[in-house]
């Protein structure tokens, strides 16, 4: 082993079990939207005919995005458990993103070292969102990019003994990680495409390499291809491309105001670059996120500066760095979806577009590192190494603090739900949503879900407003036969007379007293457990023995069944969520970082369904 892939595996070594440590401190790990995917993927191991979900809810995994996880989650769950499995997916993508920006960093022939910095990137915004595939695909969206610049390698025609056989296997190599991109996340896998074509067009590698390398992405795009027809003829139709686009392009310019003006333009840029930390880093409260992308900043800048200063070194690794400019037109790609994607694309069912680059953005980062770095002898690499190192260290260490602050926070929710009957129909209605230990919006709304993982049985259902997406493995059988559930953005227009009949357990935090909750129906209801700011209502066993739960009352606009997040025109308060002035604000999205307001004081969208 070189040195300088020495220095990075002790580095490697040092951080990881710092990094992992938060996944196994609380058994509730923190996650916006992290319950709906483990109460789906609980929902999947439970595929019984007789369990009531039959009736509503059609399980049916089939080759799209987002199916990765849930894959996983099939294949681990069934013995160790949702909860366990989920962890133990989340190890491995902690433990393989330093990895894999090691891979890249060493096929474009730069230094390992510098790859490090990626380890507070698993936990970056995305992992306190819960967008749990988004997180999954991005050490494989590094694999991707390594294998295609390894695949435009010329040195390996002086490698191979048989140049054929190791090129087809190379070839294969990179089909495979495109279909596991393809089968994590759509987004990701999108611009993996765009990235890996980008350094095929910017490399100086014979055209039989170019040519080989970029036909390995056909058979994913002919599958996404045939994904998009599937789902044209399989439930609402979505909009062509050409329609897609115009939707881009409405969305941004709504974005700056209309009419938009180079004013407006400039105003946005700056404020995109002002939120670039939050977007990155955001997950802890109290300012955690920006100390934290500052010092992996600086620690780049050291990375950057000790490379530059290494030209002046004679001895040592004289290899020339392959894809500078490709790596560089990558890079610069990130950066300009960053600032040209809208933040939501409602018709879509998509949210949060453009803040997800933020950290693909951080991730390409290290290739900006001059080779000349690896020039450096062992202990100064080793020195260059240290800023990295305690950055990294000291973010771990606030991980792991706010890991354990998070599970004391939500240890009066599990004693509540220690109390509820297994097996249940059970619905959420958190009334304030916000945690202490976090720093993102809405934190605790989807708590609830864990009902089903932790006290649930044969019998037992909620509503999975994920079915309702035509990517994700399940879909609504029958929308008159759907839970008469408000959404959990919407505790507030709960249908009392309807959730009383068909529900027999309410999860509530915060609530008004019974009687506002439950009207005339009070009565049917009775208090069973509290602790904190959770309360659990169960209904009268005189109640249930007299209710039959009632259809599915038509939505008043006619346009079926409410999507993830409820209508994507109701605005919610989020109390408690200050901005930056300290003074409390209407939130528009609860994925959107704490400053989401442009320089004028206008809103720039509204609540939205999420991307999952």
């Amino acid at each position: 082993m070189s040195p300088d892939g020495q220095v990075f595996m002790v580095g490697y070594l040092l951080l990881l079990p710092l990094y992992l440590l938060p996944l196994w401190l609380t058994p509730i790990l923190p996650g916006l939207d992290l319950p709906f995917h483990l109460s789906l993927a609980e929902l999947l191991q439970r595929n019984a005919q007789e369990a009531p979900h039959t009736g509503v809810y059609e399980i049916r995994p089939r080759l799209s995005p987002y199916l990765l996880y849930y894959l996983l989650q099939m294949a681990l769950a069934p013995a160790l458990g949702v909860l366990l499995a989920h962890k133990l997916i989340m190890s491995l993508c902690i433990a393989a993103l330093p990895l894999s920006g090691a891979r890249l960093l060493s096929c474009c022939g730069r230094s390992c070292v510098p790859a490090l910095l990626t380890f507070p990137l698993g936990y970056s915004m995305s992992f306190f969102y819960g967008f749990v595939s988004f997180c999954l695909s991005l050490p494989l969206l590094l694999l991707v990019l390594a294998q295609v610049a390894d695949n435009l390698d010329e040195s390996h025609d002086l490698d191979d003994n048989e140049r054929i056989l190791p090129a087809l296997e190379r070839d294969g190599l990179l089909l495979a990680l495109t279909v596991l991109l393809f089968l994590c996340h759509l987004e990701t896998f999108l611009f993996g495409v765009l990235a890996g074509l980008t350094l095929v067009v910017a490399s100086d590698a014979p055209l039989v390499y170019r040519v080989r390398t970029a036909l390995a992405f056909v058979p994913t795009l002919a599958a996404l291809c045939w994904w998009r027809l599937v789902t044209l003829h399989d439930g609402p139709p979505g909009p062509a491309l050409r329609q897609a686009v115009a939707l881009l392009v409405r969305h941004r310019i709504a974005d700056l105001g209309a009419p938009p003006s180079w004013e407006a333009v400039a105003r946005d840029v700056l404020a995109r670059l002002d939120a670039f930390p939050q977007h990155l880093m955001l997950g802890l409260s109290g300012g955690v996120h920006q100390v934290a992308a500052a010092s992996l900043g600086a620690a780049l800048l050291a990375f950057i500066l000790l490379g530059t200063l290494g030209v002046l070194r004679r001895g040592g690794h004289h290899e020339p760095a392959r894809l500078v400019g490709g790596g560089r037109a990558a890079m610069a790609l990130a950066v300009m979806l960053y600032m040209a994607l809208p933040h939501h694309l409602g018709e879509l069912g998509i949210t949060t577009v453009y803040p997800r680059f933020a950290v693909v953005i951080a991730l390409l980062a290290p290739l900006m590192v001059p080779v000349w770095l690896k020039r450096l002898p062992r202990p100064v690499l080793a020195l260059s190494a240290l800023p990295a190192l305690a950055a990294c260290a000291w973010y771990g260490v606030e991980l792991c603090r706010g890991f354990v602050r998070f599970g004391e926070e939500v240890a009066d929710f599990r004693a509540v739900l220690d109390r509820a009957p297994p097996g249940q129909r059970a619905v959420g209605l958190v009334y304030d949503r916000q945690s202490r230990v976090l720093g993102i919006g809405s934190a605790l709304v989807g708590l609830p879900h864990y009902y089903p993982l932790l006290r649930g049985g044969p019998k037992s259902l909620m509503a999975h407003p994920y079915c309702t997406l035509p990517y994700m493995p399940c879909r609504v059988k029958d929308a008159q036969q759907l839970p008469p559930d408000p959404g959990p953005f919407s505790p507030q227009k709960l249908d009392a007379a309807r959730a009383v009949a068909y529900f027999d357990l309410f999860i509530t935090r915060s609530p008004p007293s019974a009687a506002q909750i439950f009207g005339q129906h009070a009565a049917a209801v009775e208090h069973l457990e509290a602790a904190g700011s959770w309360v659990l209502y169960q209904r009268k066993a005189s109640a249930r023995s007299a209710a039959s739960p009632p259809a599915a009352a038509p939505k008043e606009d006619g346009r079926g069944p409410d999507p993830v997040r409820g209508k994507t025109a109701e605005r919610v308060r989020d109390k408690g969520d200050k901005g930056r002035d300290g003074h409390e604000r209407e939130q528009r999205d609860p994925h959107s970082a704490p400053q989401q307001q442009d320089r004028r004081g206008k809103r720039r969208g509204k609540d939205q369904p999420s991307q999952r």
